[in-house]
């Protein structure tokens, strides 16, 4: 229930106050792409990882991570994670810490970054438009079988689009991701169960 709570304010102070005790991360990787938790059959490039106790699988670069009815969690750096929506798929374009590139090809996905160290870079593409994460904070991305897209922050700050005339996303906004880009604000409240699978964690 005290995850929860704290999962629930989604406040930058509350995050990286607590960011010791609230993200169980087992090992530190000198890059991004390191399988930290799967609940079932998770594929990379169609091969099944087999979790061993003390043994962690990585994504390279042009890998494919891709779940059916389970989830997985990905590190993306110190404090920062990819969480894996069921029926989903996502590539590792660039795992560098300094500049580390996700492309979500199919579902969902949540990054939850509880702090953003300073010379680390996240982006993720999705429906083609590149969404930087600048601050700490909670990310959710959707995408529809028909490509379209969505990003909505539910704490944080975003950079969307191109680098020379982006749209800011903060926290209360969502954007929709190809063709024009849209933003407006939605309810933060609501709670699906990747949500709360990604509390518990």
């Amino acid at each position: 229930e005290v995850v929860m709570i704290r999962f629930a304010k989604l406040t930058c102070a509350a995050l990286v106050a607590t960011a010791v005790a609230a993200y169980a991360q087992n090992v530190i990787s000198a890059k991004s792409g390191l399988i930290h938790y799967t609940e079932g059959s998770v594929t990379v490039d169609e091969k099944a990882i087999e979790p061993k106790k003390g043994q962690f699988a990585e994504m390279k670069n042009g890998e494919t991570l891709t779940t059916t009815e389970v989830r997985a969690e990905v590190l993306l750096g110190p404090g920062a994670f990819l969480r894996v929506g069921e029926n989903s798929s996502v590539l590792m374009l660039d795992s560098r810490l300094t500049d580390t590139r996700i492309q979500i090809l199919s579902g969902t996905a949540l990054i939850e970054c509880l702090e953003l160290l300073k010379g680390n870079n996240i982006t993720v593409v999705a429906a083609a438009v590149p969404v930087q994460i600048r601050k700490a904070g909670l990310y959710r991305f959707d995408l529809s079988e028909n490509a379209s897209a969505t990003l909505k922050v539910f704490d944080g700050e975003a950079s969307v689009g191109a680098a020379d005339n982006p749209i800011v996303a903060k926290k209360g906004k969502m954007v929709t991701l190809g063709g024009a880009l849209v933003a407006m604000k939605f309810d933060p409240r609501g709670q699906d169960t990747l949500y709360r699978w990604a509390a518990m964690r």
